[in-house]
């Protein structure tokens, strides 16, 4: 009994401290999980014994079991503290209980993420069609402060958070052959260094803006793209590439977008449906596609209109509207679509492609948004933002996609025709299906099987 106990507990801190101070590994059975239970019934023990104590201090006729009662207490108190703050001395035993189970569990595919707090999305755009391919395959995070967010949404994963490059190095399973990236972090260099490993590119999605023909996409073995047009845009601002480094998939993303197969009189509809979708600033003012600052003036204009509208809007998650130069602008929105009807959805957050799918057109910028709205072969209305209405005339990067989407001008003097345009007669209907092949490519199978035969071909 007495060596069971002693093992019961010598496994508690093995196991505990592993997590606490080197590497944590998440989701599954045994680790993480089970240590986290046996910290509540320690304190669930511990909030016990603090009652007794109390009682028995009040009753002064067993000072025995008071005594004992202290003893235990301080006893399991130790326990807990050491669980949490020692560090233990023989580091390696503990890292390789995780680095076992690694090598037990026979993963090829290594899911890499290094991302902000609020990025932590990029994985969660391919982790479904991941998962879907059956092929064993496990996550590692680079930072900690995301892991809570992904665990709502990725439960059955193992998911391994390493916080050095020597972390990396010894905890990457030998029987991994591919290794996944959803973005182009600074840290993807720690893995891509690995040689013996096929280095996939996915991006978290398609756009126009910079980050869709970054030369740090040279580094990779193969970049997963949607279509030709993602092959030419790297072309057209001067990142060469070897055409065999590309392989065409689709969006399996877009699998969800309802497709409108004919062209559509939007404005006989009782109710219409507009998606207000504006992207984030940027970092800098030279990416700043955004036309979030003039959402209030389109609201105010659709609003005013004769047709029964109603507004979805999906500003991007890095905007925030808490800031104080900003606050006051997206209350004034908030109050105004309020005021008009209980049916507008300020800052809604539904599944983007669930918006798509009840929206009848929408209002947007340069991001990856339009892209994806392309494929249910809605209108697309783009606000001028950053000279755009020049770069869709003179700049080749929008030469084809210039040609599907409607444009309302800066001082929005066109916001009537356009509009009535797109209501009543849509008459960039077939081109938005032309340039759809362009941009998301053809197939005959279904999406998700293209991504899992290209993926399977470089097992």
């Amino acid at each position: 009994m007495k060596k069971t106990i002693y093992n019961i507990i010598n496994e508690i801190n093995n196991r505990v401290c592993c997590f606490t101070y080197r590497i944590k590994l998440y989701n599954v059975e045994g680790f993480k999980t089970q240590c986290s239970n046996l910290k509540k019934n320690f304190f669930k023990l511990l909030i016990f014994m603090l009652i007794l104590a109390f009682l028995e201090y009040f009753s002064f006729e067993t000072p025995f079991l008071f005594l004992l009662s202290v003893l235990l207490f301080v006893y399991m108190s130790y326990k807990i503290l050491y669980i949490k703050y020692r560090r233990p001395k023989k580091q390696i035993e503990y890292n390789n209980l995780v680095k076992d189970y690694l090598e037990n569990y026979q993963p090829q595919i290594v899911f890499y993420l290094s991302a902000t707090t609020i990025s932590y999305f990029h994985i969660l755009t391919w982790y479904k069609f991941v998962k879907q391919t059956n092929i064993n395959f496990i996550i590692i995070t680079r930072e900690n402060n995301y892991i809570k967010k992904l665990l709502e949404y990725i439960k059955d994963t193992p998911i391994v958070y390493a916080r050095t490059i020597k972390d990396i190095d010894f905890f990457l399973p030998s029987s991994v052959k591919i290794a996944l990236y959803a973005n182009n972090g600074a840290k993807n260099t720690h893995l891509v260094r690995f040689n013996n490993i096929t280095h996939i590119q996915l991006l978290h999605g398609d756009s126009e803006k910079t980050t869709s023909f970054n030369p740090i996409s040279k580094m990779y073995d193969k970049l997963f793209v949607a279509g030709q047009r993602a092959i030419d845009r790297y072309c057209e601002n001067n990142v060469i590439i070897p055409k065999d480094n590309f392989v065409i998939i689709g969006r399996p993303q877009v699998s969800d977008i309802e497709v409108v197969k004919t062209k559509e009189n939007i404005g006989k509809k009782d109710v219409i449906t507009v998606l207000l979708a504006p992207t984030w600033q940027g970092h800098y003012e030279d990416s700043n596609y955004s036309s979030v600052m003039k959402i209030g003036t389109i609201i105010e204009y659709l609003l005013s209109r004769k047709e029964k509208i109603k507004i979805i809007f999906r500003p991007h998650p890095y905007i925030n509207m808490e800031l104080e130069e900003n606050k006051e602008y997206f209350i004034n929105i908030k109050k105004a679509l309020k005021q008009n009807s209980k049916e507008h959805i300020f800052d809604s957050k539904n599944s983007i492609f669930d918006d798509f799918n009840q929206s009848d057109f929408i209002v947007t910028d340069v991001s990856s948004v339009p892209i994806d709205y392309l494929y249910s072969q809605k209108p697309i209305v783009h606000l001028d933002v950053n000279n755009l209405s020049y770069e869709l005339n003179s700049n080749i990067v929008y030469k084809e996609y210039s040609k599907c989407i409607y444009l309302i001008i800066d001082d929005f003097s066109n916001a009537d025709s356009i509009i009535d345009d797109v209501l009543y007669n849509d008459n960039l209907f077939e081109a938005r299906k032309k340039v759809k092949k362009y941009y998301h490519g053809e197939f005959d199978i279904p999406l998700q099987d293209v991504f899992t035969r290209e993926l399977k071909k470089l097992l």
